[in-house]
């Protein structure tokens, strides 16, 4: 029997192959080792979560709606439940000519579909933000821009204690659903989840940029609020995300019928970063987040605000190596911690608690 345990992770995404029809992509990736004896516990390519190597499909099926009821009905249509509860007890994988095995099971996906798999609630104002623990948070609805203009210079707190305070968190318990009890499809303990990290920039980007719009879009000057859309929209295109023609405009489904609310835009990872990479652009900063910035035309507090979106940005840049990389030195998993925390304050710094997104509360905290 070999040593240490090989380590599986299957892979959940959703995808929009056509307009309203869902498809379910279930893949499996050996994160460690690779049956490879040379790859050694401490190498750098002995774990790593966003692996593109030694990925298997699995299974490809089609959904009305991605849920926790659907998910359960499919996977235990299968054997994977019950093959994955026999080898966390101890039943070896034996590969003929090579020998057997010890496995650990993770799990990876975004968080939709992390959620959907352990039977959490996922909307965008779930109390239970976070996958990992049980603190809860009430997070107000921007409908208006009278909401939006009184928030952005709101700094309550969404949890009591702070985002920061260990207090207000206790694992799950895994059993019945319910207040504070997970009901998982997979018996895979929560601490070997693993959230799509580039997934998880995406939307944080995304999360970003709409807050940038919503002040635009409370400018009172029309004629500043003009020259602020149209260079954020010049901004934005450069990354050629949506088809290099950006464009802010009142969102019909988010303002209802009396609000007016700004859309929210849409990042491929292509596109999200090239927000960070040298600009292109005559006349432009060094970096594209930099102009983003400058574009929004937030004067605000003698130019305090301008200056700390500032260095929130940079903070993302130079924690983006922990969302974008296969493997990381030494030295980058010792300073994970501080860099996250810093870039964190930051945030809720510019932007309050109450802005703070589900993947951003699970990153902040664990």
């Amino acid at each position: 029997m070999q040593g240490d345990p090989l380590i599986f992770v299957p892979k959940l995404d959703e995808a929009e192959i056509i307009h309203a029809q869902k498809l379910e992509r279930v893949s499996i990736t050996l994160m460690n080792r690779a049956l490879d004896p040379s790859i050694l516990p401490g190498s750098p390519k002995y774990f790593s979560v966003q692996c593109e190597r030694n990925v298997w499909p699995v299974a490809n099926f089609q959904v009305a709606k991605e849920s926790h009821e659907v998910l359960d009905w499919v996977f235990n249509q299968t054997g994977i439940p019950e093959l994955i509860a026999a080898q966390e007890n101890g039943q070896l994988l034996q590969v003929p000519g090579i020998g057997d095995f010890k496995i650990e099971w993770h799990f990876a996906g975004d968080m939709k579909s992390i959620k959907c798999m352990y039977g959490l609630k996922h909307g965008a104002n779930t109390k239970h933000a976070c996958i990992y623990c049980l603190q809860e948070r009430t997070k107000p609805l921007v409908t208006s821009v009278d909401e939006a203009r009184q928030l952005l210079s709101k700094r309550s707190c969404s949890w009591d204690g702070g985002l920061f305070s260990k207090s207000v968190h206790s694992k799950p318990v895994l059993g019945a659903r319910g207040l504070g009890r997970w009901k998982p499809i997979l018996p895979i303990p929560i601490d070997r989840v693993h959230i799509c990290t580039l997934h998880a920039l995406n939307r944080i980007v995304e999360k970003i940029l709409h807050l940038h719009f919503m002040f635009i879009w409370t400018i009172r000057d029309k004629k500043v609020q003009i020259q602020a859309i149209e260079d954020m929209q010049r901004v934005l295109s450069a990354t050629r995300a949506h088809g290099g023609n950006v464009l802010i405009f009142k969102d019909a489904d988010l303002s209802g019928k009396s609000n007016d609310v700004p859309n929210k835009p849409s990042l491929s990872g292509a596109h999200c970063s090239k927000i960070f990479l040298k600009n292109t652009l005559p006349r432009g900063s060094e970096k594209i987040w930099m102009d983003i910035v400058h574009a929004t035309k937030n004067f605000m507090n003698g130019g305090t605000d301008k200056r700390n979106q500032l260095m929130m940005w940079e903070a993302l840049d130079e924690l983006r190596v922990y969302f974008t990389k296969l493997t990381l030195t030494d030295d980058q998993r010792h300073d994970f911690k501080s860099k996250v925390e810093s870039w964190g304050r930051l945030f809720l710094l510019c932007f309050g608690e109450h802005h703070v997104t589900q993947y951003m509360v699970s990153i902040l905290t664990y």
